[in-house]
């Protein structure tokens, strides 16, 4: 069975959706585990009436928990041998599971490509997934140490091995898939059967918290994996030096971009570094077109990866 975990917080307007979208699978061994992280919008209410209607069953947490805390509680009150995320205001296409269970056969997961849409599910042009392999079957692990392209909502685990950094607030499906991609390889389907909304509410949107959590999530990558692989590596470090210049941290930035051009000693990587190395101003312009810097917010302790 395919456990479906849905961490919903004030989403009613799309939870409905959310929700059919599951339903309405060709794929129907699955059950809903829909964890409420206290919302105030009629979410339970509309979870709650699907409940006597179809196999979901609906959990309150006690206090806020944020996301990886409600996913890591759904993932413990699951009873299927696969875990499929699905945030709140996402949806699918009706043969996203069984595509997926058939394709997870031999990998640690699978995920899918996926659409961008907006408040009125218009869709949006965009390929997240950009250079990124298309194989079938990847080896995942050297992209996800530059960064992370796979929609959560997308992904089909195995719930052996499968656990979530609580500690996080916007990285945690990040870390998870670099986890996972430690344990065998990624199954890949190359169609969009996940819709993702970006939205007025959508929690991706740069700030300081999220910032302070990239730079731990990412000076945690470098910690465990070190040199396994330059080139992406490299690009990731430059990622960092880019976020400690937007925290206005000029040395830290220029110690890191350094390091980067040492791995990786390319015209891009030197661009950057050389960007890196100008005034804080200049740096922040060049760098993320903006002269303000974001605050330094107090960066999270990442637990050890793998």
């Amino acid at each position: 069975m395919i456990s479906v975990v849905i961490p919903s917080y004030n989403h009613a307007a799309y939870l409905t959706q959310a929700i059919e979208s599951v339903i309405g699978q060709t794929d129907q061994d699955w059950e809903i585990v829909l964890v409420d992280d206290g919302s105030i919008d009629g979410s339970v209410a509309i979870a709650e009436e699907f409940s006597r209607r179809c196999n979901l069953r609906v959990f309150r947490n006690a206090r806020n928990l944020g996301t990886y805390g409600t996913l890591q509680r759904a993932v413990e009150l699951a009873e299927g041998q696969f875990i499929a995320i699905l945030n709140s205001d996402d949806y699918w296409e009706p043969t996203k599971l069984a595509q997926q269970r058939a394709a997870i056969e031999g990998a640690s997961f699978c995920y899918t490509l996926g659409q961008q849409v907006d408040e009125n599910g218009n869709v949006r042009p965009d390929d997240q997934h950009g250079d990124w392999p298309r194989d079938r079957v990847q080896n995942l692990l050297p992209w996800l140490l530059c960064e992370n392209r796979v929609l959560a909502s997308s992904v089909l685990f195995r719930r052996e091995n499968l656990k979530f950094h609580t500690e996080c607030r916007y990285s945690g499906d990040w870390l998870a898939l670099i986890e996972q991609s430690l344990l065998g390889s990624a199954a890949f389907i190359n169609e969009p059967l996940t819709s993702w909304r970006v939205h007025s509410q959508s929690t991706h949107r740069r700030s300081a918290g999220q910032v302070a959590e990239e730079v731990a999530v990412r000076e945690a990558i470098w910690r465990r994996f070190g040199e396994t692989d330059r080139s992406k590596l490299a690009h990731g470090m430059m990622h960092l030096a880019a976020l400690r210049v937007l925290r206005g941290e000029m040395a830290s930035a220029r110690m890191i971009a350094l390091r980067a051009i040492f791995l990786r000693p390319g015209q891009t990587t030197f661009r950057r570094g050389l960007a890196a190395a100008l005034p804080s101003v200049l740096s922040r312009r060049k760098l993320w077109r903006q002269d303000a810097a974001i605050s330094a917010a107090p960066l999270p302790k990442i637990e050890t990866l793998g």
